[in-house]
């Protein structure tokens, strides 16, 4: 042990020597089977241990951490600069450059409907049941300044994601130290959720995970009391407009509100009310009954969510209590750990206790705690989902546990022995970390971005095939068949593609084998949309009426099924995943 000690060097060059040897005799990459990273990291992590207390106050020591994460995030995401549209949620895109070419739109149209065709309607909140306010102006933004350009919309989603996961980084270091950081944020990002919607356009997850990073960010600044008066006003404007940013992403983000109002109540209590706290605590409670009484006028008119699940206090209370059944041993966890800070204060046995910290330490884990809960009725009880529904339901749980133990070692730590074990306990954590670093260091991530790029190109190629083919005859209707209710969107998808790449032929939408009988709940509703849709003169993207059966004069595209022969000239299948 002691050679040990006085070797430290030694042994980590020894370990980065045999990583590149390895490395170079192997010819092992990333992309084969993941040797590459995990060799890598093993070597840093060793670093990181070795030389963390030297080398902590270095700030050219954090900025090549901060690089080397950096480094990390985008190499698993490079793939995605190489996607293109993809024929789920991107054809908002489509649709809302389709508003702008139509000159007889007014702006206050393309602005109230044209981002989400009036399903996110901003203008009309009682009209809607998923009202986005942020999403909606932040979406218009990026339309109007991104246009169809795909590797900007990329461009601007990894910076929001690196941005994110550095934020969290860099956050947990103001407690937990260096090595213990790195290996804990590439642990929780490389849950298989976040590569869900890290490398999608659309999903309002990527910016709601920026709000809450840059939130909790603020706040522990403004909470922290050792602000000048320039960077608190700088702070809680920045935790006004995020805030606001957060809430109006989607309905289950509210719960987003409390850190605004935890800040709040601690400057009310500290005598600091101004202006521009009153200003953005205030919004931010009218912004959130906004959009619960967009929610709540919308589900009594059909008693159901967008996925036709029942909607009623009946059916959903009794899931808050199966979400608080869940999560006892945290609750246990609270009740002992606020027993002990208690006691010790009224014992004069914890000189380190503070009724502030104490409030703040509770006010964060309940927070926490609500988090989870809230997402767990919204989302009728499925999470865990292994998708972007489980953000930010179960982000929360990691967090919760180093909170815990980072309060405990605070409140002990004048006692040597249990300091001493606290130190060393937390050393073992960062090897359990760097381990799992190790395992999945990103793997997800790098997966989805590579699927990302094959399925969207795939769809763009489809695309090109049937523009080509269609032009031959522009007067033939392009008939879309359907032989499943889940075509529904990606029919309408494509319509709105070709119209923004010039084809002009007419669209019809056509059912095939559809049995409302057969279907219940989500795709019921779906089928028999579907259904009314192609009998309507007029549908969705200017869909014509079907085609009756005999008629030959089309092309026929197939989603949910193969080419199958019918009285049109079959063209091909589009896939979606």
């Amino acid at each position: 042990m002691h050679f040990l000690k006085k070797n430290k060097t030694l042994f980590a060059i020894i370990f980065i020597v045999f990583g590149i040897i390895f490395i170079i005799k192997n010819k092992i990459l990333l992309e084969a089977n993941f040797k590459f990273s995990e060799v890598i990291l093993f070597s840093i992590g060793v670093c990181l241990i070795f030389f963390e207390n030297r080398l902590t106050r270095s700030k050219t020591y954090y900025l090549f951490i901060f690089t080397l994460l950096f480094a990390l995030i985008y190499y698993s995401y490079k793939d995605c600069f190489s996607a293109t549209w993809y024929i789920v949620d991107d054809h908002i895109m489509a649709e809302f450059q389709l508003f702008i070419k139509d000159r007889k739109k007014s702006f206050t149209e393309i602005f109230c409907k044209g981002t989400y065709g009036g399903i996110d309607a901003f203008c009309s909140p009682s009209d809607t049941i998923r009202y986005h306010p942020a999403a909606q102006i932040v979406h218009f933004l990026k339309q109007i300044f991104f246009a169809e350009n795909h590797l900007y919309w990329f461009i601007e989603k990894f910076l929001v994601v690196s941005s994110s996961i550095l934020l969290v980084f860099y956050l947990v270091s103001r407690f937990f130290g260096i090595s213990f950081s790195f290996f804990f944020t590439i642990v929780v990002f490389s849950q298989k959720y976040f590569s869900s919607f890290f490398v999608m356009h659309m999903p309002s997850e990527n910016y709601g995970l920026l709000s809450y990073a840059i939130c909790t960010l603020c706040a522990y600044k403004l909470l922290s009391n050792k602000l000048s008066v320039k960077k608190y006003y700088f702070y809680w404007i920045l935790l006004g407009i995020f805030t606001l940013i957060g809430i109006g992403m989607k309905e289950n983000l509210i719960v987003l509100i409390f850190p605004i109002w935890l800040v709040m109540a601690f400057d009310i209590y500290e005598r600091k009310i101004n202006f521009l706290n009153l200003f953005f605590s205030i919004s931010s409670i009218l912004l959130v009954v906004l959009i619960i009484y967009s929610v709540l006028v919308n589900l009594s008119k059909s008693g159901q969510d967008i996925y036709s699940r029942d909607t009623s206090p009946a059916s959903r209370i009794p899931m808050l209590f199966l979400a608080i059944k869940t999560t006892k041993f945290y609750i246990l966890s609270l009740v002992i750990i606020f027993a002990i800070a208690i006691s010790g204060k009224f014992l004069n046995i914890l000189k380190n206790f503070s009724y502030r910290n104490l409030i703040i330490f509770s006010s964060i884990q309940i927070y926490n705690l609500t988090n989870y809960y809230f997402q767990f009725v919204f989302y009728n009880a499925e999470i865990p989902a292994e998708n972007r529904y489980d953000f930010p339901g179960t982000t929360v749980f990691p967090f919760f546990w180093i909170i815990n133990f980072y309060y405990l070692s605070c409140l002990v730590k004048e006692y040597y022995f249990i300091n001493y074990f606290s130190l060393n306990f937390k050393k073992g954590i960062t090897v359990g970390y760097l381990l799992l670093a190790i395992l999945n260091p990103f793997n997800d991530l790098k997966i989805a971005a590579y699927n990302q790029k094959l399925k969207t190109n795939d769809f763009t190629n489809r695309l090109g095939e049937i523009i080509k083919k269609v032009k031959q005859n522009p007067e033939w209707v392009i008939s879309f068949e359907s032989y499943d209710p889940l075509d529904f969107e990606p029919l309408y998808s494509t319509n709105y593609f070709l119209r923004l790449y010039g084809v002009k032929n007419p669209i019809s939408y056509r059912t095939n084998n559809f049995n409302l009988n057969n279907e219940t709940g989500f795709r019921k509703m779906l089928a028999s949309s579907l259904i009314s849709c192609t009998n309507q003169a007029s549908c969705i993207g200017g869909a014509i009426k079907a085609l009756p059966k005999d008629y030959d004069k089309c092309y026929s595209v197939f989603f949910s099924s193969e080419v199958v022969k019918n009285n049109c000239e079959g063209i091909l299948k589009i896939n979606y995943y």
